[in-house]
């Protein structure tokens, strides 16, 4: 595998004198009586390759040597902006019955420890049938926990701000998201022209 270099440690473990034999590679083997191996290479840039713990001191790594593509917010510890998105019709509101209200629960949940930011609405083909018809983001009790706007769901649009936050903004547990919309009149006026339809976008932190 290579040959045996003697190298003279001093009382506190620190080598005393420079390394000159390698072998024929380049590198150097070094080896512990349980067979941990490592080679420091000789020329060029030095490479350490070890097969057991190697310790590093807390000062040894800067800013310098990280590569930029080494670096992201899961090692920084940073928080990271999430998006849940549903697309829906307006076939899929439930208007229990003869209620002015609708509403659809969204098949995702925000997970625990998210913090919702704010709501967007993107793709919206007007719900033809009556003007008075508004929209609210909550959380199934509140329905405008999440957006504080109530804009109209009857104007076609490419996308409309839904506002920020109007109630708590981080959630404990996991909490399904719920669309309200309401009109002055019974749900089924909204209805009227089935073609409805609104992207709901939910941004949330994670921490």
């Amino acid at each position: 595998m290579g040959q045996q270099i003697d190298i003279p440690i001093d009382e506190n473990g620190a080598i005393k004198a420079d390394i000159k034999d390698a072998l024929a590679d380049g590198n150097i083997f070094i080896g512990d009586s349980d067979g941990v191996t490592s080679e420091v290479a000789m020329s060029g840039d030095a490479t350490i390759a070890n097969t057991g713990a190697v310790t590093i001191a807390a000062d040894a790594v800067t800013t310098a040597k990280i590569l930029d593509g080494a670096v992201t917010s899961a090692k920084l510890a940073d928080p990271t902006l999430h998006v849940l998105e549903q697309a829906v019709a307006v076939a899929d509101f439930d208007d229990s019955g003869t209620n002015a209200v609708g509403f659809i629960d969204l098949l995702t949940d925000l997970p625990a420890g998210a913090i919702v930011t704010r709501v967007g609405l993107s793709a919206l083909t007007g719900f033809a049938g009556d003007t008075s018809a508004t929209i609210q983001i909550g959380d199934g009790s509140t329905a405008d926990r999440y957006s504080t706007g109530t804009p109209d769901v009857f104007t076609t649009a490419a996308f409309v701000d839904a506002g920020v936050v109007s109630g708590t903004a981080y959630d404990l547990a996991a909490v399904t998201p719920r669309v309200t919309i309401t009109s002055d009149s019974d749900f089924t006026s909204v209805v009227t022209d089935a073609n409805g339809a609104i992207t709901i976008s939910i941004f949330y932190y994670t921490v």
